[in-house]
């Protein structure tokens, strides 16, 4: 069996991914983290849990491609 080498992504690219990572990830954690005290207080809003959902699956599919990304280097 021959096995096939994975040409490993250009670190411009991992850095520009990265980069884009932290302006996208940083607000939906900061959102994510509030909620979460508001729901530990016992104050969050079913709004504000009904946007935390799919802003956590919205980050949990970049952080998903960003360790994709970082595998590959």
């Amino acid at each position: 069996m021959e096995m096939q080498t994975k040409k490993p992504e250009p670190i411009g690219k991992v850095m520009a991914m990265m980069a884009l990572f932290v302006v996208l990830g940083t607000p939906m954690v900061g959102y994510l983290w509030e909620v979460l005290n508001e729901v530990l207080a016992l104050e969050a809003s079913q709004t504000q849990i009904l946007v935390a959902i799919p802003v956590l699956a919205v980050f949990l599919v970049l952080l998903g491609f960003m360790a994709r990304a970082l595998r590959g280097v």
